[in-house]
């Protein structure tokens, strides 16, 4: 508190400054007058999203989820042997060989053709040791287990914007671990091989791809489109919840968000602004 004196002795009027800590001036420690607030700013920083803004930023989260869904969509297929693992051969090379080609247009170093190779040859002399890896453990807790590490590595997972949270190292490795776990239910060597390499092809390729696209519209709205056809075939209670999770991320959330920022206020005044 500090207050204000006036000095008499040379006969002169004058206002002197003084700092006051412990003195009764009559009001409560707390007393402000009519102008204290006259400074007070509320959302001065503050830029409006539109729903199409709202839209497109959470088409990012959905374009990872949907590739979460694709992943699960071949696990299925392979145990339930409803794919044709030749089919599933091809398409794997024919997208785990895209990148390089792109990287390579691209001036990007981000993979390379031999990078290719070693995982290649990693994934198959691996799969005899990861097919016996987890037998031992229930089905139950195997789904729980790869259901927490799926949620970890979205929330981890760089979506091209920088966040507190964002581990590329964490959600490859989640998302790797929780492949591994389902790989010790399908019933031969290659078809967890072929599970390592579709693992490899969603969660460490794609997201070089998706990012040398510069996180395409057009690509997020397809491999949506892709990830619902492939739920369809391969399990339908896992359809819905594709479903569900879509309609909700994309649409009920960001109008939900769009709606909420009239209640948004951030005062700013002549107040000091604690420090911790």
């Amino acid at each position: 508190m500090t207050g204000e004196v006036t000095e008499k002795s040379t006969g002169v009027s004058k206002t002197v400054w003084r700092k006051v800590l412990y003195e009764d001036f009559g009001v409560a420690d707390n007393y402000t007058d009519n102008t204290f607030l006259q400074e007070l700013r509320t959302n001065i920083n503050l830029s409006p999203i539109s729903f199409k803004q709202s839209i497109t930023g959470s088409l990012r989260i959905t374009t990872y989820l949907s590739m979460v869904f694709i992943f699960l969509s071949v696990y299925f297929l392979l145990e339930n042997g409803a794919i044709s693992l030749i089919n599933i051969s091809m398409v794997s090379a024919a997208i785990y060989f895209t990148l390089p080609i792109l990287s390579f247009v691209e001036n990007s170093s981000s993979i390379s053709v031999r990078d290719s190779i070693i995982y290649l040859g990693i994934s198959f002399a691996l799969s005899p040791v990861l097919k016996t890896l987890t037998e031992s453990t229930s089905t139950d807790s195997i789904y729980a287990i790869c259901s927490l590490l799926f949620l970890l590595h979205l929330f981890s997972i760089d979506y091209g914007k920088s966040y507190v949270v964002a581990s590329k190292q964490i959600s490859l490795s989640t998302s790797l671990c929780a492949a591994i776990c389902l790989a010790s239910r399908l019933p031969s060597h290659y078809h967890v091989f072929l599970l390592l390499t579709v693992a490899i092809t969603c969660f460490a390729i794609f997201p070089h791809i998706y990012a040398l696209s510069n996180y395409s519209e057009f690509v997020g709205g397809m491999l949506i489109f892709v990830s619902l056809i492939c739920l369809y075939y391969a399990d339908s209670e896992l359809f819905i919840l594709g479903v569900v999770a879509f309609v909700l991320l994309n649409l009920v959330l960001p109008y939900l968000y769009v709606k909420c920022q009239k209640f948004k206020t951030n005062i700013y005044g002549p107040w000091d602004e604690p420090v911790i």
